[in-house]
């Protein structure tokens, strides 16, 4: 059934193997890592399936971790069924794109003393500024500084993550090989996807995020990463994990290591009257508990 349904929406394609694949950083003579300008900051906007963040991580003094994120995705949808999905395989499906963005909010307390925040939403009235360097949303803004060393957050979007933080630059900015992009197709010649990664590994942090519970202090030591998958998700890995401590306090160095996980199953579920979702099955290798839901 998952096959026939994906040979009517249109989604049915092969496999590919990692020869698909041609990594940052191994084309002959390309530097090991470049580093960033202003202009490199901008946001890409792809006008085809993709999704962009901009994932600002905070370190605080207080010992809070945590991060702020804006997700921009660029999304192939598929319209509902015009038939009762329970008379499979009678099938007419409307699809096209369309623009999402997300503001999320995580923060850990210190030593686990309570359950950590997570609020997502939803943003309407979203653009960007002329050279796209800043983000901007109905109780949202994501604003780079004019000498290209600050980014200024500020969201009240909901009332349990009112959020007014700074991050400044105070090393380097970088991203791998010539210019951060691995590409995707089995023609390297002609790739038709990509990954890009940009980093300020190492940032000051000031301000302030107001919960129902009250004022939370994010002085401390941050990161950004701005990540573009610019090409379908399921080809490229949809969990990255990014096991990061922070730059440790007077030192010279910042250690940054990611994975993209495991490429989900997409699953079909059934509600109640004959409607259909899709939720993604996970299968962890490493573990014998079985397959995990999201």
């Amino acid at each position: 059934m998952f096959t026939s349904l994906a040979a009517v929406a249109g989604t049915q394609e092969p496999e590919y193997g990692p020869d698909a694949i041609q990594p940052v950083g191994t084309k002959p003579g390309e530097p090991v890592y470049t580093e960033l300008s202003r202009q490199h900051l901008k946001w890409s906007t792809l006008d085809y399936t993709n999704v962009e963040t901009q994932t600002f991580y905070v370190f605080t003094d207080a010992g809070h971790v945590g991060f702020f994120q804006v997700i921009y995705n660029n999304i192939a949808y598929a319209g509902r069924p015009s038939a009762s999905l329970h008379q499979m395989p009678v099938l007419t499906i409307s699809s096209g794109l369309r623009v999402t963005v997300q503001f999320n909010v995580k923060l850990f307390y210190p030593n686990n003393e309570k359950p950590f925040l997570w609020v997502s939403d939803p943003v309407s009235n979203y653009g960007f500024d002329e050279d796209k360097h800043s983000f901007f949303a109905d109780g949202v803004s994501i604003e780079l500084s004019a000498d290209g060393n600050v980014y200024t957050i500020k969201a009240a979007v909901n009332d349990n993550s009112l959020v007014n933080v700074a991050f400044s630059r105070t090393a380097p900015g970088y991203m791998a090989g010539k210019d951060g992009t691995s590409h995707y197709g089995t023609d390297p010649k002609a790739p038709w996807g990509s990954m890009h990664h940009h980093f300020w590994p190492r940032c000051t942090v000031d301000g302030t995020l107001i919960t129902k519970e009250g004022e939370i202090s994010m002085k401390g030591r941050g990161m950004l990463s701005h990540a573009l998958q610019g090409m379908k998700p399921h080809h490229a890995g949809t969990l990255p994990r990014r096991p990061d401590t922070g730059p440790p306090p007077q030192t010279d160095y910042h250690s940054l290591t990611m994975e993209l996980c495991l490429l989900p199953i997409p699953v079909l579920f059934r509600y109640p009257h004959g409607v259909y979702y899709t939720r993604i099955l996970r299968i962890d290798h490493r573990s014998r508990r079985g397959p995990r839901y999201r």
